[in-house]
């Protein structure tokens, strides 16, 4: 994409311009970009998506996933007959594809001119700056989060899931829940029931039942948080999701405050969090107003469940399951 430039020796043909966006030299650019990189950075890395599924950057907006169903995908052994005998099955199942469209995503914030001014040395920005970075990274974390969670509650596999016999913070068992449903996963998917690892399924609870899920237990003597054994015993690692701490109404209800989602961690089975790693769009915008300036980051990115294995069903995947009534 060619970049813009002005003739500088006639200023006065462009005055409304630089009144309205002002200067930037190269430094100023780079800065801008490096912004943006940290905001969409910093909040995948707050996000709940970031510790449970895999992110995948990609150079457009659009991109196509595929799943082999309906044997697409078939192993053989032993083959009959001699050796060089084609005489057995052919792979001639269908490819389930799933046209992805990255969504926009947007961080704006307003600084006053007394705040530039106010002394600071971190990359040459004002302290009010950095403070509305940082909210600007929590928020987007969030928006990241609750589109997250959404899509993968709208395609769990149904008979993974289940009520909890009672809510966590009451009498339910708590192990025994989550211990099923890892279960109910395996059963009715191809994982492997041996390659449990640390952290091998990821538990994302709402913030209600955190004081159930950390309480001291005594196992075999010793004394040691729920959740901890849950990761020991289990392999299941538990994060935490609530609504942000904003004002914002889109966001509420959160899609999670009574049940309990479960995945196996970072499986590509389950989906994947596509962003945008392209330099072909305008993602940055700085205007310049009587009051300050105004900047404006743009982000793409979406979070797609994959089709789901055997039948390629792309309402519902096998290695999803909820946990209803826990809080």
């Amino acid at each position: 994409m060619e970049i813009p430039r002005i003739d500088t020796s006639k200023p006065e043909k462009y005055a409304d311009l630089l009144q309205k966006f002002g200067t930037a030299d190269f430094r100023n650019i780079v800065q801008r970009n490096i912004e943006k990189d940290f905001i969409e950075r910093t909040a995948a890395l707050l996000s709940v998506a970031q510790m449970s599924s895999v992110f995948r950057r990609i150079g457009g907006l659009n991109t196509v996933m595929e799943r082999s169903a309906n044997g697409g995908v078939i192993a053989q052994y032993p083959i009959e007959g001699g050796v060089g005998d084609t005489g057995r099955d052919t792979v001639n199942g269908p490819l389930i594809p799933k046209q992805i469209t990255l969504d926009r995503a947007n961080v704006t914030y307003n600084i006053m001119h007394e705040a530039i001014m106010e002394a600071s040395t971190v990359g040459g920005r004002s302290l009010a700056e950095d403070d509305s970075i940082s909210e600007g990274v929590e928020q987007l974390g969030s928006k990241m989060d609750n589109h997250y969670i959404t899509e993968l509650d709208g395609h769990d596999f149904a008979a993974n899931g289940f009520a909890a016999s009672a809510t966590w913070n009451s009498t339910g068992d708590v192990f025994a829940d989550i211990n099923k449903a890892i279960s109910n996963i395996i059963t009715n998917s191809a994982i492997n029931p041996n390659s449990k690892s640390d952290s091998w399924f990821t538990v994302i609870a709402p913030i209600q039942v955190r004081e159930a899920l950390e309480k001291i237990t005594i196992v075999d003597g010793l004394k040691i948080g729920l959740s901890e054994l849950i990761r020991q015993r289990l392999g299941a690692q538990i994060v935490y999701s609530r609504a942000p701490f904003t004002l914002d109404s889109d966001v509420t209800p959160w899609p999670i405050v009574d049940k309990a989602i479960v995945i196996p961690t970072k499986d590509r089975h389950v989906g994947k969090f596509y962003t945008f790693d392209g330099g072909a769009l305008p993602s940055i915008f700085t205007t310049v107003t009587e009051n300050g300036k105004r900047v404006s980051t743009n982000s793409w990115m979406k979070f797609a469940v994959t089709p789901s294995e055997a039948d390629g069903s792309l309402t519902e995947n096998r290695r999803i399951g909820v946990i209803t009534s826990v809080a």
